[in-house]
């Protein structure tokens, strides 16, 4: 008998659901900070380089432009996206 990893254990919906809206959370809670202990008269200021909204010329509408992180946590990042998508295409 051949002896194979195990792999992590299966988590359910709501786990996973409940570690996304905790990310979030985090997110929110984390920009939520870094904006209260900015000047009070350069909140907006502040703010609008945080997440700096841009413009497309081509197609009018607006998005918000988020700079790439360091390289380790965006390998992270696709490496949990690399998960999900094995994960989704098991029967």
């Amino acid at each position: 008998m051949e002896d194979t990893p195990a792999g992590p254990p299966p988590v359910s919906r709501e786990e996973a659901w409940n570690a996304c809206i905790s990310a979030g959370a985090s997110f929110l809670k984390s920009l939520g900070d870094a904006l209260a202990a900015a000047p009070p008269e350069n909140k907006a200021d502040f703010l609008s380089r945080m997440l700096p909204v841009e413009h497309d010329e081509k197609t009018g509408r607006s998005y918000v432009k988020l700079p790439m992180p360091e390289p380790a946590v965006l390998n992270a990042a696709l490496g949990a996206l690399t998960s999900l998508v094995e994960r989704l295409a098991r029967p």
